[in-house]
């Protein structure tokens, strides 16, 4: 017969069972952030039947995907309703207006706030100088060239000024 201590058999069941499936890691704050402008701006993903649709046709009150190589000519670039790699989330405003999330250094967003930046560089995800959510008016795009020699996914934009206030 083979004698048990209970304190001990006690420990081994009652420790807490590893979990076997690994945990997703916790969402990133820049994650958060673009779904809280999402909320912000009511705005809900294109509709399926819409997927690859022309800017000019998203309805209002959503928001779809452009590659980064279409912002030079981003009023006639598809919309896509899943994000492929290095594109830029646009949303069509209630208002009708378009605009284009991206991520600016803290003094292109405070001079976009003011309505003041006229030429930057603006990333679809955030780097270590490109951090700061930005909404960028799709009316105001001059330009936009890839920046690769600063970063293989920022653009650079140029922008008209913005009309008086």
């Amino acid at each position: 017969m083979i004698a048990l201590d209970v304190p001990l058999l006690q420990s081994l069941t009652s420790a807490p069972v590893p979990n076997p499936t690994p945990q997703a890691p916790p969402e990133s704050d820049f994650v958060r952030d673009i779904e809280a402008l999402r909320a912000r701006n009511r705005v809900r993903e294109l509709a399926t039947t819409l997927d690859g649709t022309y800017v000019i046709n998203m309805p209002t009150g959503t928001f779809g995907f452009t590659p980064a190589e279409t912002l030079g000519n981003i009023r006639s670039a598809n919309i896509h309703r899943t994000q492929p790699v290095n594109s830029y989330e646009l949303h069509r405003l209630r208002n009708g207006a378009h605009v284009l999330l991206g991520f600016a250094s803290r003094p292109v967003a405070e001079a976009l706030e003011r309505g003041t930046a006229t030429a930057f560089e603006v990333s679809p995800i955030p780097t270590t100088t490109l951090k700061n959510l930005v909404m960028v008016p799709v009316d105001r795009i001059r330009s936009a060239q890839l920046a690769q020699d600063v970063d293989p996914l920022s653009v650079r934009l140029d922008l008209a000024p913005a009309p008086p206030r």
